[in-house]
This record gives C-alpha cells, structure tokens and sequence, in this order.
C-alpha cells in the first residue's frame, strides 16, 4: 500500500485511510509540546502541515512485512511530526509496546481478537 501523505492532509483524513486497511490500528500525534501547542490530540481536523511548521508531500510505503516501528519512523521522518500508531483494546485505544515484533496485520489481528473477547493461543 502506498499512503500518500502531504502538509493538508489532516490526523482524521490520515485515520480514515489507515482504518481502510486496518481497522484495529489508528495513527494519533505524541503528546509533544509543538504538537500540544498547535492543538495536538484534541483537533484532528488541523492539517497535519500546521502542526509541522512546514509543508512537506510524499507516501509511506507500506508492506506485508511493515512493523508500526518502521511506519511511525518514516510517518516521522516524511513530516516531521511525531506519530504513534496504537491498538485496539477491548475499552480504549493502546500503546503498543514492541513494535518492532510483529507486522501491521498482526497488530491488526491482535487488535481484532482483543476486541471481540476471542482466545486464540498462538496470539498469547
């Protein structure tokens, strides 16, 4: 998949293609002090430009084998601000904790068997 990304694109245009291909994951802003100043978390609909100081274009190019570390490494580094992909729970959205482990759809799937109170043993 290639995520095209740019400076007027917003966090709520950004979550709504992520949910397209994987539902249980979102992308959220760090709790930065630049993010927090410009709105952070509490306003998804700023564009994503504003909260960088910049204007910036390009995709992220995601595969089978993307882990979230290396897709929140290249969100980073495309636009400079510091975004965190996190999991479904079965009550709120999660940090994930090792990132660099599994790939998104297995984050995806977690997300999926979290939610819905599924036991799956080779996720444990």
């Amino acid at each position: 998949m290639k995520l095209q990304i740019d400076s007027r694109m917003r966090l709520s245009d950004l979550r709504q293609v992520f949910r397209k291909h994987y539902p249980y994951l979102q992308p959220e802003l760090l709790p930065e002090p630049a993010a927090r100043e410009a709105g952070g978390r509490n306003e998804p609909d700023l564009p994503l430009g504003r909260l960088a100081g910049r204007e910036f274009t390009g995709e992220v190019l995601i595969d089978r084998k993307s882990t979230i570390a290396s897709v929140e490494e290249s969100l980073q580094r495309l636009s400079g601000i510091g975004i965190q992909i996190l999991r479904r729970g079965p009550f709120y959205w999660e940090n994930i904790l090792h990132k660099e482990c599994h790939c998104l759809e297995q984050q995806n799937h977690m997300g999926k068997v979290v939610t819905r109170g599924m036991y799956e043993p080779d996720l444990l």
